[in-house]
């Protein structure tokens, strides 16, 4: 587990037509504190990333940001159409 850290990290993934960015910051803070932005069609995420991520950072600010330029994704494609 992670006790402390500052930096920054990002990842382009483009495949087949689409595009992901995901980026992510952090920076020393006393208290654990995980702020995750996606765009509102996968927002359903974020708990679930906060969660695993509460489980292997022990403290600082991180803030999880994803960006999906284009209309569609290869995860859309695959999510029911109920969600």
């Amino acid at each position: 587990m992670l006790k402390s850290m500052t930096g920054f990290g990002r990842s382009d993934i483009r495949e087949d037509g689409y595009s992901v960015q995901i980026q992510i910051k952090s920076v020393n803070h006393r208290y654990s504190d995980f702020t995750v932005k996606t765009p509102r069609l996968y927002s359903f995420l974020e708990d679930p990333i906060r969660s695993l991520a509460s489980k292997e950072i022990a403290r600082g600010k991180v803030l999880k940001n994803q960006r999906v330029p284009t209309q569609r994704s290869p995860l859309t494609d695959r999510l029911p159409r109920t969600i």
